[in-house]
Protein backbone atom coordinates (compact mmCIF):
# COMPACT_ATOMS: atom_id res chain seq x y z
CA UNK A 1 0.00 0.00 0.00
CA UNK A 2 1.44 3.42 -0.93
CA UNK A 3 1.82 6.30 1.64
CA UNK A 4 -0.52 8.77 -0.05
CA UNK A 5 -3.47 5.79 0.14
CA UNK A 6 -2.61 5.08 4.01
CA UNK A 7 -2.66 8.38 4.76
CA UNK A 8 -5.72 8.77 3.04
CA UNK A 9 -6.96 5.96 4.77
CA UNK A 10 -6.20 7.32 7.86
CA UNK A 11 -7.46 10.76 7.61
CA UNK A 12 -10.75 8.37 6.61
CA UNK A 13 -10.19 6.71 9.77
CA UNK A 14 -9.60 10.03 11.46
CA UNK A 15 -13.17 11.76 10.28
CA UNK A 16 -14.89 8.37 11.32
CA UNK A 17 -13.82 8.51 14.90
CA UNK A 18 -14.66 12.38 15.12
CA UNK A 19 -18.63 11.58 13.69
CA UNK A 20 -18.42 8.71 16.43
CA UNK A 21 -17.12 11.36 19.11
CA UNK A 22 -19.72 13.08 17.70
CA UNK A 23 -22.18 10.89 18.16
CA UNK A 24 -21.70 9.63 21.21
CA UNK A 25 -21.72 13.16 22.63
CA UNK A 26 -25.65 13.52 20.79
CA UNK A 27 -26.56 10.45 22.28
CA UNK A 28 -25.48 12.40 25.62
CA UNK A 29 -27.54 15.31 25.32
CA UNK A 30 -30.75 13.04 24.26
CA UNK A 31 -30.51 11.27 27.23
CA UNK A 32 -30.01 14.82 29.26
CA UNK A 33 -32.40 16.38 27.26
CA UNK A 34 -35.14 13.67 27.74
CA UNK A 35 -33.99 13.07 31.89
CA UNK A 36 -35.06 17.05 31.75
CA UNK A 37 -38.20 15.93 29.98
CA UNK A 38 -37.03 18.28 27.17
CA UNK A 39 -38.43 16.95 24.00
CA UNK A 40 -37.67 19.86 21.60
CA UNK A 41 -34.04 19.22 22.69
CA UNK A 42 -34.34 15.71 22.97
CA UNK A 43 -35.86 15.93 19.51
CA UNK A 44 -32.82 18.18 18.16
CA UNK A 45 -30.86 15.68 19.73
CA UNK A 46 -31.96 12.46 17.42
CA UNK A 47 -32.19 14.54 14.43
CA UNK A 48 -28.26 15.42 14.88
CA UNK A 49 -27.62 11.26 15.58
CA UNK A 50 -29.34 10.54 12.88
CA UNK A 51 -27.12 12.82 10.65
CA UNK A 52 -24.51 11.48 12.01
CA UNK A 53 -25.11 8.21 11.26
CA UNK A 54 -26.01 8.93 7.97
CA UNK A 55 -22.52 10.69 6.74
CA UNK A 56 -21.06 7.06 8.70
CA UNK A 57 -23.29 5.33 6.46
CA UNK A 58 -22.29 7.02 3.24
CA UNK A 59 -17.83 6.18 4.20
CA UNK A 60 -16.68 3.67 2.22
CA UNK A 61 -14.49 2.76 5.60
CA UNK A 62 -17.95 1.35 7.26
CA UNK A 63 -18.74 -1.11 4.09
CA UNK A 64 -19.00 -4.51 5.22
CA UNK A 65 -16.29 -6.00 2.61
CA UNK A 66 -14.24 -2.95 4.20
CA UNK A 67 -14.37 -3.94 7.49
CA UNK A 68 -14.07 -7.96 7.15
CA UNK A 69 -10.70 -7.14 4.92
CA UNK A 70 -9.41 -5.16 8.48
CA UNK A 71 -10.57 -7.85 10.66
CA UNK A 72 -8.75 -10.63 8.46
CA UNK A 73 -5.49 -8.19 8.26
CA UNK A 74 -5.89 -7.84 11.89
CA UNK A 75 -5.93 -11.31 12.87
CA UNK A 76 -2.86 -12.27 10.56
CA UNK A 77 -1.10 -9.39 12.39
CA UNK A 78 -2.00 -10.96 15.83
CA UNK A 79 -1.25 -14.19 14.65
CA UNK A 80 2.21 -12.94 13.17
CA UNK A 81 3.83 -11.73 16.48
CA UNK A 82 5.45 -14.13 18.28
CA UNK A 83 3.99 -15.12 21.63
CA UNK A 84 6.31 -13.34 24.67
CA UNK A 85 6.82 -15.72 27.34
CA UNK A 86 5.15 -15.04 30.32
CA UNK A 87 7.34 -13.29 33.38
CA UNK A 88 6.14 -14.44 37.13
CA UNK A 89 6.68 -12.12 39.73
CA UNK A 90 8.67 -12.83 42.94
CA UNK A 91 6.76 -14.05 45.75
CA UNK A 92 7.34 -12.44 48.77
Amino acid sequence: MDEKRMNGEAEEWAESLAALQALSAEINAGLMALSRNDLEQFEARVAAQQKICESLRGSRLWDRANLRALAADLKKAVTAVPPQPRRTLPLG
